[in-house]
């Protein structure tokens, strides 16, 4: 029911995240390891149905977990200087699924937008994985009343949009 009531919504990761404006969305996206509680809790109070930024299909420097995903790099992806992740691989959906988006959801977001599922189109072998991720990540999300949101086109997300509350 809340989301019935979003008309608008900010994607507000990196410098964007400590706006004052950001309080007159409905809906906002903000970086989930570097927000705070503090400020999550801010931003609800505004009304504002808040979810934590995961990227799920690469491996990003300067993450806590980068040492721990380390071993479930695929190739580089120049554009943005980070891996795709070998999503195929149990114990990295694990790493995401117990440690790193509880941990995000603990500072009281209301749920996940989980970004780069797209990977699968370039890596087809990881198609299986990502569908099991993102499943495990909505009964993670809805077991605490949360939405999960993912980015791309409906060709990607099609086999995943039952376990999405949005894209």
């Amino acid at each position: 029911p809340r989301l019935d009531t979003v008309r608008s919504w900010a994607f507000a990761i990196g410098d964007g995240a400590d706006a004052r404006n950001l309080t007159k969305f409905d809906l906002i996206v903000v970086d989930g390891q570097d927000t705070t509680a503090q400020r999550v809790r801010e931003l609800r109070r505004s009304g504002a149905v808040v979810l934590a930024y995961l990227s799920v299909g690469t491996i990003e420097r300067g993450r806590p977990w980068f040492r721990a995903a380390t071993p479930y790099r695929l190739e580089l992806w120049e554009d943005w200087g980070e891996w795709y992740a070998d999503v195929s691989s149990p114990a990295f959906r694990r790493l995401i699924t117990e440690r790193v988006a509880p941990g995000m959801l603990a500072k009281g977001f209301d749920g996940l937008f989980l970004d780069n599922v797209d990977m699968i189109e370039t890596h087809r072998a990881q198609s299986a994985g990502m569908r099991q991720l993102v499943a495990a990540l909505s009964r993670t999300v809805r077991a605490r009343r949360g939405y999960l949101f993912a980015q791309n086109d409906e060709g990607v997300i099609g086999p995943m949009r039952r376990h999405l509350d949005g894209w």
